[in-house]
C-alpha cells in the first residue's frame, strides 16, 4: 500500500467527513467508548454511511447516502467538507462468479456486481465515486480511500453455519479491493492504509457473514484507524 502523503498543515481541515456503509459505522460509532471520535478531534469529523452503501451505489449521484444527515456533524462547515475518508466495499464477491445456489451468495442476483466482478470494475467505481466527491463537496481539498477491514494475516475468515464454514466476504474482497484502489487513486486521491482485525472471533454471529464487528472489535479497530488520522499532519 503506497504511504499517504497529506497535504495542509497542523489542523488544517476544518470538516472530514467518513463514508462508507455499516463496517464503517461499526468502529466510528461513539456509542462505543474509545472507537474512533474518541481518537481525533470529533468537532472536525462527521459520519455520512447507509447501510448496505457498496462503492457502486456511492457513483450514483441520486443515492440515497447522499441526502443523510450526517452523524456527529461537523462543528464548523459541515455541509462543505474540505476532507473525505471514503470506506469501500463492494455487495459482490470479486472475481468470483455470482451462483444462486450456493449459500454464500445469498441474494446475490439482485448484486449491482451481477455479471462483472472484475477488480479493474470495482477500480472504476472508485473513480466515479471520487467524481462524485468532488462534485458534492468542491471544498474537498484531500480524498483518502480505504478498504474494508481484512482478517488477521489477511485471511479468508470463517463462521459455522448448518455446520459448515462460511467464508465473510469482507475478509475476501479486501485485498482485491485494495489491489482497486491501487489502480484508482492515480493521483486524485490517497490510498490509505489496510486496516484488520486482531481474531476472526472479531466478526459478530449476525447470520450476514458481510463483516460486521462485535462491540469489543468496535472499540479496539474504531480507535486504531482514528490514531492513524488523528497522525496526519
Amino acid at each position: 500500500t503506497p504511504t499517504p502523503t497529506p497535504t495542509g498543515g497542523a489542523g488544517a481541515f476544518l470538516c472530514t467527513q467518513v463514508m462508507g456503509y455499516s463496517q464503517t459505522g461499526n468502529w466510528y460509532s461513539d456509542a462505543v467508548s474509545n472507537a474512533f471520535e474518541s481518537r481525533v478531534n470529533d468537532s472536525r469529523y462527521q459520519l455520512r454511511n447507509f447501510s448496505g452503501g457498496a462503492v457502486a451505489l456511492w457513483a450514483d449521484p441520486s443515492y440515497g447516502g447522499w441526502g443523510a444527515p450526517p452523524y456527529s456533524a461537523c462543528t464548523t462547515n459541515s455541509n462543505a467538507p474540505d476532507r473525505v475518508i471514503f470506506d469501500v466495499t463492494e455487495s459482490f464477491w470479486l472475481e468470483e462468479v455470482c451462483d444462486p445456489a450456493v449459500h454464500e451468495f445469498d441474494n446475490c442476483t439482485t448484486s449491482p456486481g451481477n455479471g462483472d466482478t472484475s477488480i479493474a470494475r470495482v477500480a472504476q467505481d472508485i473513480r466515479n465515486v471520487i467524481v462524485q466527491i468532488r462534485a458534492h463537496y468542491p471544498a474537498v481539498r484531500e480524498i483518502y480511500v480505504q478498504a474494508i477491514l481484512g482478517g488477521p494475516g489477511n485471511v479468508v475468515c470463517t463462521q459455522p453455519f448448518n455446520g459448515s464454514p462460511r467464508r465473510i466476504r469482507g475478509t475476501w474482497n479486501h485485498p482485491r479491493i485494495v489491489q482497486a484502489i491501487q489502480q484508482a487513486v492515480n493521483g486524485n486521491a490517497v490510498a490509505a492504509p489496510e486496516f484488520f482485525v486482531d481474531s476472526c472471533d472479531d466478526f459478530n454471529t449476525d447470520t450476514q457473514y458481510v463483516g460486521h464487528l462485535n462491540d469489543a472489535a468496535k472499540r479496539t479497530v474504531g480507535q486504531r484507524i482514528g490514531s492513524f488520522y488523528a497522525s496526519l499532519p
